[in-house]
C-alpha cells in the first residue's frame, strides 16, 4: 500500500500521501554489483500489465495505485498507528467477507470506497482474482460492468465503448459481489443515455433496492442501434446526400448519425490519375462521376457505380444493408455462453494438417481445408456452420441444408480429410481482388433447431430462441428503433466461434 508500487517503496514520514522521491544515484554509488548475482531470464512479454510477472494460479498483488499516482493516507488515525487508504477499506473488506467472498470482491469493496474519497488514487490487482479469499476454489462471476458513481437517479459506469456498451440499452442492477443472479433480487433497472470511451451515463427506470458504487449491472436488453450501420454522406455534394438520406432513414439497418465503423460516401469526379491527398487514391481513373464507398481503414467496400446510373440510391443502400447484415451476423457472440465446444480449422502442408486458427492463415485457391467439431458437454449439442464469403453473400457449409447437425455427447466431428474441401475464390467478375478474407462462423445450441431461419427475411417472434432472436435482429433490423432485444433464459444457451482466412488466387 505505497506510491509507485511497482518498486514497492513507501515513504514512513509521509502524513497526507505515501510518496518517496526517485533515487537518481548510479548503481556504483549505491554501491550495489553492476549486474545481480541471482539473474533470471525474464520474457518481457509475459509479464502482467502492472509489471509483475506472468499471471498464474500462483498469486494475487493488490496495490495502492497506478505507478504515477500518489496512495493517500486514512485521515483521522493514530499516528502512530496510521494506514493508507487501500489498507484501511481493503481491511474492511476482509472482515465483512463471507464464504465465497473473491479478492476481486474485496478489492472492488476497496477501490469503490476510496474512489469515493480521492478519485486520483485508482488501487491495481492482478493474478487470481476470482479465487475464493485465503481458499483455493475458483469463482467465475457473472458478466457485468461495475455502477462507477451515483447521484440520485443518474448512475455512472465503469465501461463505454471500449467495452461495446450502446445507449439505449437496459441493465438490471444487482448488489455489489454478485456471482449469479438466479434468486437474487435486483437493486434497479438502468438506461444508458449516453456513452463515452470509458464510461456510460443511464438513468435509473425502475427501482426496488439501494444503488451503490461497485454495484453490477448486467445487460437486459439490447439497443437497436447495436445492428445500424453508419453511412457517413457529409463529403457529398447537396444533391447526392439528399437523394441517399430517405433511404437510409427508412432502414431499420442504417443510420446517418456519426458512429463507429461508419462508411463514408464520396463522389469522384473525372480523373486520369490520383494523388494521395485525394479522397480513395487507390481508385485512378474516373471517367464519369462515380460512387465510391469506403470503410474507416480507407478501403472500398463495393464495386463503383456511376452517379448517372438508373436506380442508383435504392443500389446503393441495398448494399449497404448487405454490408450491414454481413458485419451483424459476423459479429453475433454470446459471451455467457457455458457450452464447452470447440471449432477448429486446420490447412494440409505437405500432407499433412496443420491448425489454422490464428487468422493469419494463407490458403491459396485449390488448397485443402478440414474442419473440427469437438463436443465437451455431457450432453448432445446441436450446430450449424456458416460461410461469410468475401463478396458479403451468407450461404450455408454445413450441413448443407441448413437444418442443425446433432453431435453426441463427448464426440468429435472431422469434415474434410476424407472428402476434397478447398479453398475456393469467387469469379473475378464477382470478387475484383487477388486476395481476400473469408470466415467460417459455428452456431451452437443446447435445443435442436432449424437454422434456414437464418436467410430468411420477416419471421414472426414468437417461439424463437435468444440465437433466433439476436439473428433476425442483425439480419433484418429490430421491428422498431425502439424495441430492444431482450436477452437468453438460463436455459436457452447458444454458442458462436469465428475461424478466418486469407484466401489468394493461384497464379496462372
Amino acid at each position: 500500500d505505497c506510491c509507485h508500487s511497482g518498486t514497492m517503496t513507501r515513504d514512513v514520514f509521509g502524513d497526507a500521501v505515501r510518496a518517496a522521491p526517485p533515487d537518481k544515484r548510479s548503481v556504483t554509488a549505491m554501491d550495489l554489483p553492476e549486474t545481480p548475482a541471482d539473474t533470471r531470464d525474464i520474457d518481457s512479454e509475459k509479464l502482467s500489465e502492472a509489471g509483475w510477472l506472468e499471471i498464474s494460479d500462483s498469486y494475487v498483488v493488490v496495490s495502492g495505485c497506478r505507478d504515477n499516482e500518489l496512495s493517500h493516507e486514512f485521515p483521522k488515525q493514530d499516528p502512530d498507528n496510521r494506514n493508507g487508504a487501500l489498507t484501511h477499506f481493503f481491511t474492511e473488506a476482509l472482515t465483512r467477507a463471507t464464504p465465497g467472498t473473491t479478492y476481486r470482491d474485496a478489492f472492488e469493496y476497496a477501490r469503490g470506497r476510496i474512489n469515493a474519497k480521492w478519485s486520483d488514487q485508482n488501487p491495481q490487482i492482478d493474478g487470481k482474482l476470482d479465487r475464493e479469499i485465503f481458499g483455493v476454489k475458483d469463482i467465475e462471476p457473472i458478466r457485468y460492468v461495475a455502477v462507477k458513481s451515483v447521484d440520485g437517479d443518474k448512475v455512472v459506469l465503469n465501461g463505454g465503448k471500449a467495452h461495446g456498451l450502446y445507449p439505449n440499452s437496459q441493465w438490471t442492477v444487482y448488489p455489489p459481489g454478485t456471482k449469479s443472479t438466479d434468486g437474487v433480487d435486483s437493486l434497479a433497472v438502468l438506461e444508458i443515455e449516453k456513452v463515452g470511451a470509458l464510461t456510460s451515463s443511464a438513468v435509473v427506470r425502475e427501482t426496488h433496492g439501494e444503488v451503490v458504487p461497485m454495484s453490477r449491472c448486467v445487460e437486459t436488453a439490447t439497443a437497436a442501434e447495436k445492428f445500424q450501420l453508419g453511412i457517413d454522406l457529409s463529403a457529398l455534394p447537396e444533391a447526392q446526400r439528399t437523394a441517399l438520406a430517405g433511404g437510409i432513414e427508412e432502414s431499420k439497418l442504417l443510420t446517418s448519425d456519426a458512429v463507429d465503423n461508419a462508411l463514408r460516401v464520396y463522389v469522384l469526379e473525372p480523373r486520369s490519375s490520383a494523388g494521395p491527398d485525394d479522397p480513395v487514391p487507390q481508385v485512378e481513373k474516373v471517367d464519369t462521376p462515380t460512387f465510391a464507398v469506403v470503410d474507416n481503414g480507407g478501403q472500398l467496400t463495393m464495386p463503383l457505380h456511376p452517379v448517372a446510373e438508373d436506380g442508383i440510391a435504392k443500389t446503393l443502400v441495398s448494399n449497404f444493408e448487405t454490408i450491414a447484415r454481413y458485419r451483424n451476423a459476423l459479429a453475433l457472440d454470446n459471451a455467457d455462453s457455458k457450452l464447452d465446444v470447440e471449432f477448429n480449422l486446420y490447412r494440409e502442408v505437405d500432407g499433412k494438417w496443420e491448425l489454422a486458427n490464428g487468422g493469419n492463415s494463407v490458403f491459396t485457391e485449390g488448397e485443402r481445408l478440414s474442419i473440427e467439431v469437438i463436443n465437451n458437454e455431457s450432453k448432445p449439442i446441436h450446430f450449424c456452420i456458416l460461410d461469410f464469403e468475401l463478396t458479403r453473400a451468407i450461404s450455408g457449409f454445413y450441413p448443407q441444408s441448413l437444418t442443425s447437425e446433432m453431435l453426441a455427447a463427448g464426440k468429435k466431428l472431422e469434415l474434410g480429410r476424407e472428402e476434397n474441401v478447398t479453398a475456393y475464390m469467387n469469379p473475378k467478375e464477382e470478387y475484383p481482388e487477388d486476395r481476400g478474407v473469408e470466415t467460417l462462423k459455428i452456431f451452437v445450441t443446447t435445443d435442436e433447431s432449424d437454422f434456414r431461419w437464418l436467410q430468411q427475411g420477416a419471421t414472426r417472434d414468437v417461439g424463437l430462441s435468444a440465437l433466433q432472436k439476436e439473428f433476425m435482429a442483425a439480419y433484418g433490423g429490430p421491428a422498431t428503433r425502439a424495441v430492444k432485444i431482450e436477452k437468453k433464459k438460463a436455459s436457452d444457451d447458444w454458442k458462436s466461434i469465428n475461424r478466418s482466412f486469407h484466401i489468394k488466387r493461384r497464379l496462372v
